[in-house]
């Protein structure tokens, strides 16, 4: 089971206890937006509890983090943070991770596992670790991409007007707070009758819109993401390539899992990032559609379906 941390944090042990000559791995999770660890307590539990199962003589524990500013008990930042502040603020998580990681046992190896804009920022980290070492990551698990052309979705052709609107963020925060002066379980049933979410979720929902600067935070992060995830800007280093690293480290696998009918992922989008980037050598990412009908934010209800796919790309990087 997950650790009793404060929602914006969600940590599970080893799976084994680690020794020197017991391999080490980290699941690093990067959440999509809005940006809470929270919603992602089915799905981490899940997968932990099925890589423990499947290799019971490997040390692997997961860890989440809520994105910056949209923490609910953890230190807020003073202002909320753009796309690419975001990238610096993960990876700086990332490295404190793996350093108090590798104080206790040794080498660790890092599976990143990005959702809807975590994919994106996982691609851009993963760039930059590539060349400035220290984080050696293994994999990288992208599901429901926001990696191209976020703006040509069917939300993104919504959206993208809208948060144009000049003070959108303020005003959207400001109706939150006036809302927040509800007492919180006259607030979790308006959450629940609205959205009809399971419980777990009501919870995360209403601590976020609670929290001190999410609904800001949020809106403000996708303004960027609207203007900023557009063309594909990865290299050979990411991508994959028939030739050596120059870096001299071995190439992460990457593993690409797409909705079928993604509200956030236009079809064309999908289908031109498959027929660039997919491919069968085995240095080109793996790249699936979905069959079953998860949704996009499938951390809300889906989130053991989900688990169970991702163990089958670890299984597929740890070896068995």
């Amino acid at each position: 089971m997950a650790a009793k941390l404060p929602i914006d944090e969600l940590s599970h042990p080893p799976t084994h206890p680690p020794s020197p000559s017991t391999p080490s791995y980290l699941i690093f999770l990067i959440t999509g937006n809005p940006g809470l660890a929270g919603y992602y307590t089915t799905f981490t539990t899940h997968l932990h509890t099925l890589l423990r199962i499947s290799h019971p003589a490997t040390s692997i524990r997961i860890y989440a983090r809520s994105l910056a500013g949209f923490e609910t008990a953890l230190p807020t930042p003073p202002k909320p943070l753009g796309l690419l502040a975001q990238v610096d603020a993960v990876k700086a998580v990332l490295r404190r991770k793996v350093k108090e990681v590798e104080d206790e046992v040794g080498r660790v190896k890092v599976v990143l596992v990005g959702h809807s804009v975590g994919s994106w920022i996982l691609l851009e980290i993963l760039q930059r670790v590539r060349w400035e070492g220290g984080v050696e990551v293994v994999a990288g698990v992208c599901l429901f991409p926001t990696v191209v052309d976020i703006a040509r979705s069917p939300r993104g052709r919504v959206f993208t007007p809208l948060l144009r609107i000049p003070g959108l963020p303020w005003i959207a925060a400001s109706a939150a707070r006036v809302l927040g002066l509800l007492p919180v379980p006259w607030f979790e049933a308006l959450v629940r009758s609205v959205t009809g979410m399971p419980p777990d979720a009501v919870v995360t929902t209403t601590a976020f819109l609670r929290s001190k600067m999410g609904v800001y935070q949020a809106l403000h992060m996708a303004r960027d993401e609207m203007s900023l995830i557009t063309t594909d800007t990865w290299d050979a280093e990411i991508w994959g390539a028939a030739h050596p690293s120059p870096t001299g480290t071995a190439r992460s696998q990457l593993f690409f899992y797409f909705g079928e009918e993604d509200h956030w992922v236009a079809e064309e989008t999908r289908e031109e990032i498959i027929r660039a980037r997919g491919g069968g050598e085995d240095w080109r990412p793996r790249m699936e559609v979905d069959e079953g009908g998860i949704p996009h934010g499938f951390c809300v209800e889906n989130g053991e379906e989900v688990a169970g796919i991702v163990a089958g790309y670890v299984r597929g990087v740890l070896g068995g």
